[in-house]
């Protein structure tokens, strides 16, 4: 009996073995067929799909090159128009430096003009231009009085009235005689000695 029962057993347990070897093996053939089968149909889907995205990758460069050409040359545009406005620049500098150097030039040959022009003036004043002499007269106060110290030619003799100073009202009239009417410098200087001391009394006199 109790071996009738172990025979049992073993035929059982070797039924059982061999079931689960055919589901093994029907589980391998199932998992051999899907990899020899569908790699294929996988393939060819992921191959189309990747063209497609190189197709779109590519189209996304050239969109991408040319904003990038595009770009350079607008960079390259307005680099050419800085060099040119520092062009302009530096030609605007130079031209503000000479303006500069011909307006000190200017000013150094006013300063210059009216120094000649004042040195030339006083020399007018005391001598005049055809070597006329200058000689003070005569003081007033309200009516000058001119005293003539040498025979004038008969033409009417130039006279300008200039004040004493700055204070008093007296004014002091010149009298312009040509130095023709001089006989000789001697004759000149005897002449101006006397108009002076004329001119002095004539001073004095209006002064008190």
């Amino acid at each position: 009996m109790y071996k009738e029962n172990i025979l049992k057993k073993l035929k059982a347990s070797k039924i059982t073995i061999l079931k689960r070897t055919v589901l093994i093996a029907v589980v391998v053939l199932i998992l051999v067929s899907l990899l020899v089968v569908s790699p294929k149909k996988a393939s060819a889907i992921t191959l189309k799909e990747l063209g497609n995205a190189i197709a779109r990758l590519s189209q996304g460069e050239e969109s991408l090159l040319e904003e990038i050409l595009v770009s350079e040359i607008e960079i390259e545009n307005k680099r050419n128009k800085i060099k040119s406005l520092n062009g302009e620049l530096e030609v605007l500098k130079n031209q503000l430096e000479e303006l500069n150097e011909t307006r000190k030039e200017l000013s150094e040959s006013i300063e210059n003009k009216k120094d000649i022009l004042t040195e030339k003036v006083i020399f007018s004043y005391k001598y005049g231009n055809n070597d006329v002499l200058k000689i003070i007269t005569s003081a007033g106060i309200s009516t000058p009085r001119s005293i003539i110290v040498y025979p004038p030619p008969s033409s009417i003799i130039p006279t300008k009235f200039l004040p004493i100073s700055c204070k008093s009202p007296c004014t002091v009239p010149i009298i312009i005689l040509p130095l023709v009417s001089a006989p000789d410098s001697e004759s000149r200087g005897f002449i101006m000695s006397i108009a002076a001391c004329i001119a002095l009394a004539a001073i004095s006199t209006s002064g008190m």
